[in-house]
């Protein structure tokens, strides 16, 4: 019985050889049957023939070769091999058949020597061509490295492969080159890295700082980037798609030869490099939209945490409009707020206060500054705001207030219209009846007050919805008219005799207008707390007596026009709502009254005298309406107005009268409009 040495196994264990060899010289072991003398010399014919071949060729080829040369050294050798193995299995068939032939037994040992030799050769070509064309010299950079991973390692380990040669060389080499190609394009030597003056050191750090060396073999270039400690961060100088596309490439490298750690500190690069280079000009060239790094990120696998970076740098940004006014700041209701990061765009609307709020906004620091503009009735403001994260919070709630200052004007102009019309009818005495028997009866007396006032205010922005506009123009002509028909009868009295008298009394004149002060106040019509709307009526009347003795307050005027803003609302364009309008003047004119006396049974009336009376004539020209209010796009609004309710009305012209009778009747008829146009 044949036995097999212990080294000889050994051999077999620790070296790689085609699949199928092994099994066949196990089962060659149970060859039976003798050999011939000619088979004898035969067999060792061709191992002397290829014993002579493996070793001329064992050197081949030269060390300074070509990747070409070596390629077709390592395919040749693989022939070689094939060779031996095609010999090696024909004695393995007879030493099955005679497994306690000793000369079999010899075959099969020296053949399969003589295929190790083959092997090694093969292999030895591999780690040669390894060497000569997967390396690392002093000045290279990472382009070079990963192209020569690319060009030389792949073909060299590729053919070792496919020829059945040991790989281990040519795949750990590589695996040298990509962990270098990584660290030196974070940080190159020669200056062209992701960072500028970034310093990482080898080693790791004790408690103390310091940083001490592993206890093992090394060698620094083919160490992985975990392993390097960063004693300075160095400036970002590649854009980040620059830096994502050499980084992929690294990463699919890694992927083509399996290796996972080093694609993960790839990756771990890539996420690090977004945070320190996001939005950073330089290395950019010119501001980037933050959507842009963030579609960027996407397009990658794993990247979910430059994503999640990005994301962080939204927050709530809020502020205030306002629109500067005859030289005040007032709010700027209803106004369109926009921000906007290139392809990036939000837009709301401010609220009847001029407030608005936008959420989930670009609040980046380094993405700084931000575009954002408001319109509000066809004016504009466009400004910027800086973001103040400079970590991701996407809590934060960062503040923009804007100002307005229009380089439009407009002009407010308006009519009031109002009749005012009393009927009287009452008894009245002159004297007692006991003493002078007289008595007087007033029948369909008419007063009418009919006026028409025109308003318009300066060239200027004025806006207010609610307002005593103190520089308001008013003009306009006032219509008095009289129609009174007294009947006077006397009596005696002791029952005597008596007489009636009928006296007309008329009287018809214009005045023109000029100056005054016109109050105006409007509310919607759905505002329910009408003590409140009484008393800001108050208020509005109080204040109007004051800028008529010159005495104004400003402030108070402010604050009252900004609780009627509030009451107006700015949700809606257009709305129903109830104006007060009034205008106060005391105006003194020369009334012209005519008499006409006509005595009972009496057919003709007789003109009795002419009287010019210097009379004050101080009505509250006014009236409270209901109408709509509509706000234009581009600034323009109009209010229309008439009178559906009436109201009580202080008696007017009383001192004209010898009667004094509470009005039985009286009607109020008008209307008002008031609109605001672009001038300029």
């Amino acid at each position: 019985m044949v036995s097999i040495r212990r080294g000889w196994m050994g051999l077999i264990s620790h070296f790689p050889i085609k699949s199928g060899f092994v099994s066949l010289l196990a089962l060659g072991l149970m060859l039976i049957g003798g050999a011939s003398s000619e088979q004898a010399i035969s067999y060792d014919q061709k191992h002397a023939q290829l014993k002579q071949l493996i070793d001329a060729n064992k050197d081949k080829p030269p060390t300074d070769s070509s990747l070409e040369v070596y390629l077709q050294w390592i395919q040749t050798k693989a022939g070689h091999r094939d060779q031996v193995k095609a010999v090696l299995d024909e004695v393995n068939a007879l030493y099955i058949k005679d497994p306690n032939n000793e000369q079999y037994n010899q075959w099969v040992q020296k053949f399969y020597e003589l295929l190790q030799e083959a092997q090694n050769s093969g292999t030895g070509t591999v780690n040669a061509a390894s060497i000569r064309h997967i390396f690392i010299k002093g000045t290279d950079s990472y382009d070079v490295t990963l192209w020569r991973v690319t060009n030389f390692a792949r073909p060299i380990f590729s053919k070792a492969k496919e020829c059945g040669f040991d790989t281990y060389y040519p795949k750990e080499r590589a695996r040298c080159l990509i962990n270098y190609t990584i660290g030196d394009l974070e940080s190159s030597r020669s200056g062209g890295g992701l960072y500028r003056d970034r310093e990482l050191v080898f080693g790791y750090l004790d408690d103390e700082g310091n940083i001490n060396i592993p206890n093992r073999d090394f060698s620094v270039e083919c160490e992985r980037r975990s392993e390097f400690q960063r004693m300075s961060e160095g400036e970002p100088q590649k854009t980040v798609i620059w830096a994502f596309e050499w980084v992929e490439r690294i990463r699919e490298e890694c992927d083509w030869w399996g290796f996972e750690g080093e694609k993960q500190d790839a990756t771990d690069l890539m996420n690090e490099y977004y945070e320190d280079a996001l939005c950073k000009v330089p290395p950019h060239r010119h501001k980037l939209g933050h959507k842009y790094f963030r579609d960027l990120a996407k397009e990658y696998e794993r990247t979910e945490p430059s994503v999640e970076f990005n994301e962080g740098f939204y927050g709530t940004l809020y502020g205030k409009v306002e629109v500067r006014e005859d030289g005040e700041r007032k709010p700027a209701p209803r106004a369109k707020v926009t921000v906007s990061d290139y392809d990036e765009t939000w837009t709301t609307t401010a609220d009847g206060e001029g407030r608005y709020e936008i959420k989930n906004v670009i609040l980046h620091k380094d993405c700084s500054p931000f575009d954002i503009s408001a319109e509000y009735e066809g004016d504009r403001v466009d400004d910027t705001y800086q973001g103040p994260l400079e970590k991701p919070d996407k809590n934060t709630r960062h503040e923009k207030n804007l100002l307005i200052i229009p380089d439009k004007q407009y002009q407010w102009s308006g009519e009031l219209v109002i009749e005012m019309r009393e009927k009287l009818e009452c008894m009245h005495s002159l004297d007692s009846p006991s003493v002078t028997g007289y008595e007087s009866w007033v029948k369909d007396d008419v007063r009418l007050l009919r006026a028409s006032i025109r308003a318009k205010d300066p060239p200027g922005p004025l806006q207010m919805i609610a307002f005593i506009p103190g520089d308001l123009k008013v003009s306009g002509n006032l219509f008095v008219g009289l129609d009174y028909k007294n009947i006077a009868e006397s009596r005696s009295p002791k029952g005597g005799g008596g007489s009636v008298k009928r006296v007309f009394r008329t009287a018809a004149q214009s005045f023109t207008l000029e100056g005054g002060l016109m109050t105006i106040q409007i509310v919607k019509s759905d505002f329910v707390d009408q003590s409140q709307h009484e008393k800001m009526a108050g208020k509005l009347e109080e204040i109007a007596r004051k800028i008529q003795q010159g005495a104004g307050d400003p402030a108070a005027l402010a604050a009252l026009q900004a609780e009627m803003r509030k009451m107006m609302g700015q949700d809606q364009k257009s709305f129903a709502v109830k104006v007060l309008v009034n205008y106060m003047k005391t105006h003194t004119g020369q009334l012209h009254m005519v008499h006409y006396v006509a005595h009972k049974g009496g057919t003709q009336v007789a003109r009795d005298e002419d009287m010019y009376v210097e009379a004050p004539i101080s009505p509250p020209l006014g009236a409270e309406m209901e109408g709509t209010f509509t706000r234009g796009e581009k600034g323009d609004h109009r209010i229309s107005a008439v009178v559906r309710t009436p109201m009580e009305q202080v008696p007017f012209l009383d001192h004209l009268s010898t009667i004094q009778c509470p009005p039985e009747i009286k009607t109020i008829t008008g209307h008002f409009t008031l609109s605001r146009k672009r001038i300029k």
